[in-house]
């Protein structure tokens, strides 16, 4: 009974707090920051960075990235300025991908394409969106 009790106290206590355990990781655009950077500046760097699809997984964008694209996406954020509170810094990548080509020392960084962002699957997919003009 004591173990029961426990139980719901500590269930209760948890609801208090706001702690929710077992959430999924936030979508890109959530992930990234720039002091002064709106959501559409913060979506339009990833995807002329070629991050494909700037809201996680997309039923109507179903592109996926090599280990080389990722860490190149993630070298271009940074070098645009962005940095993130998560593990997607490029040197935080490459620490769990240390044999790939963009993890190299002297790995130069890509700077940002307004035709990738245009020509995105994300922009054929969502035309209107404010980042596809």
């Amino acid at each position: 009974m004591k173990v029961i009790i426990i139980l719901i106290a500590t269930f209760i206590l948890i609801g208090c707090f706001g702690f929710k355990p077992f959430q999924p990781p936030p979508d890109p655009d959530k992930r990234w920051r720039k002091p002064g950077a709106t959501d559409t500046e913060i979506v339009a760097a990833l995807l002329e960075c070629g991050v494909p699809t700037p809201r996680g997984p997309n039923i109507k964008v179903r592109v996926t990235m090599t280990t080389d694209e990722v860490a190149l996406s993630k070298l271009c954020m940074e070098h645009s300025g962005f940095t993130s509170d998560f593990d997607d810094s490029w040197s935080g990548y490459c620490l769990k991908f240390k044999d790939i080509n963009s993890c190299g020392l002297g790995t130069k960084a890509p700077s940002r394409d307004k035709n990738k962002r245009l020509n995105s699957q994300f922009c054929k997919s969502f035309p209107n969106a404010d980042v596809c003009h």
